[in-house]
């Protein structure tokens, strides 16, 4: 039985849109996946980088108050 004009349109585009969704499936969820792991190990990182400067900083301040407190003669 011959297709006519509209129907072979239509199988076309379902085999096109077949072929996306396999390509979304092989090739974009991985990669996504890989971008999300990727982020979440940088936001570890910076989480650490955040905790040692927030450290330094809290010696540093108490160092100065230290100070400050000497000089000035408050104990």
């Amino acid at each position: 039985m011959p297709l006519d004009p509209f129907q072979e349109l239509l199988m076309s585009e379902l085999a096109e849109m077949k072929k996306d969704i396999k390509d979304v499936r092989v090739t974009d969820i991985p990669m996504l996946k890989t971008e999300i792991a990727g982020f979440h190990e940088k936001m570890g990182s910076l989480k650490k980088q955040q905790a040692w400067s927030t450290r330094l900083y809290t010696i540093l301040g108490g160092a100065i108050a230290v100070a400050i407190a000497k000089f000035t003669g408050h104990n």
